[in-house]
């Protein structure tokens, strides 16, 4: 099954529940001198990457302890707790149809298998801070699983333009370009080196290089969707505003924009939440990723309160949906419907 099939069975129901509730829905990808499969940030036993089997088999032997009642040890001591009693969970089981498959992992081998050129490994690691094939492919995958059923249900219908705003190498566009739901594929990217690989590795979308700050050689109102995976979580606060402003430009009425942050749970756990509480965004930390590439000073890791970017991206957005932890259980997903 392919990632479009198994998102289009998760649009059935967009509200999110956590990991923990429906472990096939996502996993957490670790490196244990191998790349390893576990079921969430809380679950110790993990399961070797390459062997699908027994990644299934694991799924699906977590998933019967939690309809059971009686989840194992590490469920039972988790900080956060499932948040599903078993008729609950076997209610949500009924209504998404995924009694009895691991949709996620399962699409995460079929892109490995599809044999698709990948990007070098220092292309990679801008964008996904790895260099292993596997966690490259699998991240793209995992990443989609999680913002496109939350997206898909705000759009207008089919044929939608979709802009991919931060592309790097393709990290989501390998994905996405021939995704049916979308009548086109732009990527567009400050890093000029991943832009050519992409043009000249992934066919049948557009790829440009962007400057730093807005403008972009874009026409007015050509998207109808935009992705910007953790593009804001780099940008200081007023060029943040500018590129919103830029998005406003590029997009039609109705336009409907899935964006990430580091929200309040990223800031707390990197011991920032006192001071985020307090300053609504912390925006002067340096990110070392894209030295010589971006212009220095250019490039932060930047968080921001839930309630600061309600209060600063509404102004030509309505902000239609926020889920805090959405991405990995760390970054938050806000999607926006241009005014």
């Amino acid at each position: 099954m392919d990632i479009r099939a198994g998102c289009r069975a998760l649009e059935r129901n967009s509200e999110r529940t956590r990991l923990c509730s429906l472990p096939w829905e996502s996993f957490v990808l670790r490196n244990q001198g191998a790349p390893m499969i576990a079921p969430c940030n809380h679950f110790e036993p993990t399961w070797p990457a390459d062997d699908l089997a027994q990644c299934d088999a694991g799924l699906r032997s977590l998933r019967q302890s939690l309809l059971s009642g009686v989840p194992p040890e590490p469920c039972r001591t988790c900080p956060t707790k499932p948040d599903c009693a078993p008729p609950a969970l076997s209610d949500r089981i009924a209504d998404l149809e995924l009694a009895d498959e691991n949709r996620e992992i399962e699409a995460v081998f079929a892109a490995l298998r599809a044999g698709d050129a990948l990007p070098l490994p220092e292309l990679m690691y801008r964008v996904a801070h790895t260099r292993s094939d596997y966690q490259f492919t699998g991240s793209g995958v995992v990443n989609l699983f999680e913002i496109l059923p939350i997206l898909l249900p705000h759009l207008a219908g089919p044929d939608q333009h979709l802009l991919d705003w931060g592309c790097g190498c393709g990290r989501l566009a390998r994905h996405l370009i021939h995704d049916p739901r979308f009548a086109s594929y732009t990527g567009c990217d400050i890093d000029a080196e991943a832009v050519e690989w992409c043009r000249l590795h992934l066919r049948g979308g557009e790829f440009l290089c962007i400057p730093a700050d807005p403008p972009v050689a874009l026409p007015d109102r050509a998207f109808t969707a935009v992705i910007g995976y953790s593009v804001m979580t780099h940008l200081e606060r007023e060029l943040q505003l500018r590129w919103l402003a830029e998005l406003y430009r590029l997009t039609a009425p109705g336009a409907v924009m899935a964006l990430t942050v580091h929200g309040d749970a990223a800031a707390e756990r990197h011991g920032l939440a006192g001071r985020l509480s307090e300053e609504g965004i912390i925006d002067e930390i340096q990110d070392a990723t894209l030295d010589g590439i971006a212009p220095a000073g250019y490039y932060r890791a930047t968080f921001q309160s839930r309630s600061y970017t309600e209060r600063h991206w509404g102004a030509n957005f309505e902000i239609l949906d926020y889920r805090a932890r959405a991405i990995v259980d760390y970054q938050d997903l806000v999607i926006l419907r241009r005014r």
